[in-house]
C-alpha cells in the first residue's frame, strides 16, 4: 500500500467524502466485476442496484479497516464487499446465503476449468456406496462415493449393486445444518480419481451379509445413493 491510498483512506476514515469517492472509483472496476457474477442471481436487484450497495460495504470497510492488520487494504475490502453482496442478494432472492456462495464457486470453478482446457467441464454426477470389509473382520463400512464426468457416466452405465469395484479418490468432509433440529451434521465422502472393476475373488473370505433376494444389505437412509438401473 502506498502512501497516497494510506492517506485518502484515513481521510475517508475522518469523514472526508471525497476520499471515500476516490476509493470508491480507483476500486470500482472490481466492483463491477463482483456485482456483473453476482446479478443473475438476483430477482430484484441489477448491477447498478448492487454497485449502490458496494458503496456502503466501502465505507463500512473503511472504517472498520485498521492499518495494523496482516492483510491489505484491497484484500480486506473485497472479503467485506462479498459478504455484503451474498447478505443483500439472498435478502431478496429465493436462494439462501449459503446457495449463492456455492453457486458462485461453482461457476468460478466453470470459468478457470473453460481457461485451462477450452472448454466448459462435463455436469455428469454419479452418487453411489461402495461396501468395504474391514480389515480382520466380518464388519462392513458403507462410504458414499461421488463421480464426475467420464467417471459418471461409467459408474452410471456399469456399476449395479453387487458389482466389484476398486476405487481411488479423495476423502471430502463437510457439514450442513439440519432444517428441522437445527443440528449440526458432519458428513465424509469420497470423490472418484479412479474407478476400476475388481474381478479377483475373494476365497479366503466369507461373503458380505446378504438380505434373503441374495442383496447386500445397505444401512437405513443410504438406498438413495445406490445407481441402480
Amino acid at each position: 500500500m502506498d502512501l497516497s491510498e494510506i492517506k485518502t483512506i484515513t481521510q475517508a476514515k475522518q469523514g472526508d467524502k471525497l476520499a471515500l469517492l476516490a476509493l470508491y472509483n480507483q476500486y470500482l472496476p472490481l466492483f463491477k466485476k463482483l456485482c456483473r457474477n453476482r446479478a443473475d442471481y438476483s430477482n430484484v436487484l441489477e448491477v447498478d442496484d448492487l454497485l449502490q450497495e458496494c458503496f456502503l460495504a466501502l465505507e463500512s470497510a473503511t472504517n472498520s479497516y485498521s492499518f495494523e492488520r496482516e492483510a491489505s487494504f484491497k484484500t480486506y475490502l473485497y472479503s467485506c464487499v462479498k459478504w455484503h453482496l451474498t447478505r443483500v442478494i439472498a435478502k431478496h432472492s429465493n436462494v439462501t446465503e449459503n446457495q449463492l456462495t456455492l453457486i458462485l464457486q461453482i461457476k468460478k470453478f466453470r470459468e478457470n476449468y473453460e481457461k485451462q482446457h477450452g472448454r466448459m467441464p462435463d455436469n455428469a454426477l454419479a452418487k453411489f456406496v461402495l461396501a468395504v470389509r474391514r480389515n480382520y473382520s466380518d464388519e462392513v463400512s458403507f462410504i458414499p462415493v461421488k463421480a464426475f464426468a467420464k467417471k459418471a457416466e461409467f459408474a452410471r452405465d456399469y456399476l449395479m449393486q453387487g458389482t466389484k469395484v476398486m476405487v481411488e479418490g479423495e476423502i471430502v468432509t463437510g457439514n450442513y445444518e439440519d432444517k428441522d433440529t437445527g443440528k449440526k451434521i458432519y458428513t465424509t465422502e469420497v470423490y472418484a480419481n479412479r474407478i476400476e472393476f475388481a474381478g479377483a475373488k475373494m476365497v479366503d473370505r466369507p461373503p458380505f451379509p446378504e438380505d434373503a433376494e441374495g442383496f447386500l444389505e445397505i444401512p437405513e437412509g443410504m438406498e438413495e445413493e445406490m445407481p441402480f438401473r
